[in-house]
Formats: C-alpha cells, sequence, structure tokens
C-alpha cells in the first residue's frame, strides 16, 4: 500500500466537517449544470487537491464506472488532470483549480439564470426604444445590447460545449 493509499481519509470531527463541506459543495453544484455526483466527486478533489478512483469509491460509495466517467468528463474540461503514480499501475486525479478554460467558467452559470439575465436586458432594451430623445439613451442602451450579447454568448458557450461533451443533468 502506497502513501497516498493510506492518509487520504480523514477522522473524527475533521471527516464530519469533511461531509458538511461537500453536501455544501453539492448544493451549490445545484445552480450549475453539472451533476451531482460529478459535483461530489469534485468536491472531493478539491478538499484534497489528488485522490485515485479507488479512494473516491470509499469517500463516494460511487461505482468505479460512475467515478471513471466523471474523471473522463473533468479531464476533457481541463478541471482535472490524470497522472501515474510511480512505481504502480494506479492513476491520481488532481485537480486543476481555476486552470480551466473561459467556457469551464461560464459552465458554472445555470443555463435558467442566463436565459433570465437575457429576458432581462432585452425587456430593458426594449423599454429604452422608446426614450431615444432622453439625456443618456445612447450610452445606456450601448451598455444595454452589451450586455446582452455577454450573456447570449454564455447561453451559447454553455449550450454547445457541455452538451457535446454530455456535463448537463
Amino acid at each position: 500500500m502506497t502513501k497516498i493509499d493510506e492518509d487520504f481519509q480523514f477522522e473524527g470531527t475533521i471527516q464530519e466537517i469533511e461531509k458538511e463541506l461537500i453536501k455544501i459543495i453539492v448544493d451549490l453544484g445545484s445552480n450549475s449544470p453539472l451533476s451531482p455526483k460529478l459535483t461530489e466527486i469534485l468536491g472531493y478533489l478539491l478538499l484534497h487537491g489528488e485522490l485515485t478512483q479507488a479512494q473516491l469509491k470509499k469517500l463516494t460509495g460511487f461505482s468505479i464506472g460512475t467515478i471513471s466517467s466523471h474523471l473522463n468528463q473533468m479531464i476533457g474540461l481541463n478541471i482535472v488532470r490524470k497522472q501515474l503514480i510511480p512505481k504502480t499501475r494506479t492513476y491520481k486525479y488532481i485537480f486543476l483549480g481555476g486552470k480551466g478554460s473561459i467556457e469551464m467558467q461560464a459552465s458554472f452559470m445555470k443555463v435558467e439564470t442566463v436565459s433570465a439575465s437575457i429576458n432581462f436586458f432585452e425587456q430593458k432594451h426594449n423599454e429604452l426604444m422608446k426614450l431615444e430623445n432622453e439625456k443618456g439613451y445612447e450610452l445606456l442602451l450601448e451598455r444595454v445590447e452589451s450586455m446582452l450579447k455577454f450573456f447570449q454568448w454564455h447561453k451559447k458557450v454553455i449550450v454547445e460545449k457541455y452538451t457535446k461533451l454530455g456535463v448537463f443533468k
């Protein structure tokens, strides 16, 4: 048994706090397009920094197949890196933190939230169109249109990229 196999589990009160943190991470993840199982695995990687599939199985209770599938998705999204543990046939999965792409960061915005933002800025755009003779109209219209384009871009990225990768619930 290697050091990584022996030292990954917390005990006592620390383990209880770990479970509470994972619950909070999964609850927060419910506002993202990521599945609850993927969010839980990601939470453990976030807390531990690196884990093997066997360790993740002990922590989550998920099957190796489920863990493997979700780890592969995270590797594809540049959230996790896979690395062979020297002198073994075992891989560890290393959380990469905030090093993911802009698409990965955008994915954490729930599609409904982005859609609601689009609806809001479309409504404000329509209201402004009736006020074209008012002072500040052009500047505010430009800002509203800019925000509308920003949220439309985010929605496109989320839907195209993450539907293709099968990350959505």
